[in-house]
């Protein structure tokens, strides 16, 4: 009896020095989690933590300011990107109508939109005269486009127009959908002291839990799902057969060539026909074209994927993380535009070769020309080699993936560079860092790996570097500059001109 009296009490000593120890131990792997994975994952962005998110709020607003379209007026346009005056027109244009897609939610690069993407695409084949438009706003559906495209089509005359159509665009506003709410259980204090394994442990468990309850037959994603099936049953689907005879008929009666292409997010070819499908024989009826990529998509992923990885080989961990534009936004990124913009180029070379008119050859390299900023409140004044703007307030301003606040300067179509010069004529930095992205050769678009160069102080106020070690053409350009030194330098103050040259 003594022996295990004293059995039993050593068991409960061990359990009480156990405890602070797996206490302890838990404590330490969330700290690793929260403050070495997470960040590392987000740098290689394939984690949506906190900086991602900081960003994502950010932009959205800049995206705002960037573009000047309306639910009312759904052009794109901004001060560097304006439709060509009926007079100024050398060649066709094409109207490429659509939602997000078009609009631009989650870009940081313009140039990474679909219809931007067809644009460099037919411009690389010899269609330079070629002019791309596009319209399009947040939520818009297959009815509102064709609405808006019957307003458009009288004051640009396009000579093609292209309609996106994605899983959601046969909403006809009957069915609501619902929408995922989060269910953080994690404390105030908690969210402060390691806030990306907060925002982890949100995602995988609490913001699930209604589906192990027995309360729904289904996770969020397949609720989502059931809402984009449902649109195709019904009064809906009733109301959208109607929405494409409208769309013929607006077609036909403009006596302009037209079709539709779908823009499936994933290599789920199973889901997007079953989505595509049964809007097929509608658009067959009313004697639209269809181009479905759901096939196509798929191998192209399977091709694609392969070089993707061992540029970035922490994408094992979610392989088609490089299929959205970042970790916080599940919108098409600059790989699955660019398979857009490649497919619709085949399609409308191939079906409306003479809608495109003459090819300008022999080809000449493309001009230097920054058509893009962001944020675009910086994009001052552009010359014939690079620009000058004020460097913004750094709390107005993006920071990921190199975690400095920056300003990006897109290129109108990339191209390799020796050298990038800034000089300041203001306030002085104390350091200056720049980010580069380019054109991966292998797969033919921006993987979005960036290269990070220390601007190389040359002479006073000026940095440099050196671009001759990269082969690949360049897509965009960002420079971080620390004015650490100059606290009270405005952003007027905080002048600087940069120059690349090719």
């Amino acid at each position: 009896m003594g022996g295990k009296f004293f059995s039993f009490m050593s068991l409960k000593g061990a359990g009480r020095a156990v405890f602070p120890a797996s206490l302890m131990a838990f404590l330490l792997a969330g700290i690793c989690l929260d403050k070495l994975i997470f960040p590392l994952l987000e740098d290689h962005k394939i984690f949506w933590g906190t900086a991602w998110s900081e960003d994502e709020k950010k932009l959205f607003n800049l995206n705002c300011l960037r573009n000047w379209a309306s639910s009312q007026d759904p052009l794109f346009r901004n001060h560097l990107i304006q439709p060509l005056a009926e007079k100024e027109r050398r060649g066709p244009r094409i109207l490429v109508m659509g939602d997000s897609f078009v609009w631009g939610d989650g870009y940081r690069n313009i140039n990474d939109l679909w219809w931007r993407q067809l644009s460099r695409q037919l411009a690389s084949r010899g269609y330079r005269n070629v002019e791309v438009l596009a319209a399009g706003y947040p939520g818009f559906s297959t009815s509102l486009e064709t609405k808006a495209a019957r307003r458009l089509i009288r004051s640009l005359k396009p000579d093609l127009i292209v309609f996106g159509y994605t899983e959601n665009d046969a909403d006809e506003g009957l069915i609501k959908q619902d929408c995922a709410v989060s269910i953080s259980r994690a404390s105030g204090l908690f969210k402060r002291i390691l806030p990306n394994l907060c925002i982890y442990i949100d995602r995988q468990i609490f913001s699930r839990w209604k589906s192990f309850s027995g309360l729904e037959t289904g996770n969020e994603e397949k609720k989502n799902q059931q809402w984009e099936f449902q649109l195709l049953d019904g009064e809906n689907f009733k109301i959208f057969r109607g929405t494409v005879a409208d769309l013929g008929q607006l077609l036909k009666e403009s006596d302009i060539p037209g079709f539709v292409i779908s823009l499936p997010k994933s290599p789920d070819a199973q889901y997007y026909e079953a989505c595509f499908e049964p809007v097929k024989p509608l658009f067959s009826e009313a004697s639209v074209p269809f181009l479905d990529l759901s096939r196509p998509l798929k191998g192209w992923y399977g091709e694609a994927l392969p070089t993707v990885l061992a540029i970035n080989p922490l994408a094992l961990v979610n392989p088609g993380s490089f299929l959205h534009i970042s970790p916080a936004n599940s919108h098409p990124s600059a790989a699955l535009t660019y398979f857009y913009g490649r497919q619709a180029a085949d399609f409308i070379e191939k079906n409306y070769r003479h809608v495109l008119g003459p090819k300008v050859e022999p080809l000449p390299e493309p001009a230097f020309s920054i058509n893009d900023c962001m944020p675009i409140f910086a994009g001052g004044k552009r010359t014939s080699s690079g620009v000058e703007f004020s460097f913004p307030d750094p709390l107005l301003l993006l920071k990921m993936p190199g975690r400095k606040p920056f300003v990006q300067f897109n290129l109108e179509n990339p191209l390799p560079l020796k050298k990038i010069l800034v000089r300041s004529a203001g306030a002085v930095p104390n350091a200056c860092t720049f980010y580069v992205t380019t054109i991966n050769a292998a797969v033919g678009f921006d993987t979005g790996k960036t290269l990070i160069f220390e601007g190389r102080p040359v002479a006073p106020g000026q940095f440099e570097v050196d671009l001759s070690a990269v082969k690949e053409a360049v897509n965009t350009v960002g420079i971080s500059a620390n004015y650490a030194g100059e606290p009270g330098a405005k952003a007027a103050e905080r002048m600087l001109q940069l120059e690349f040259t090719r």
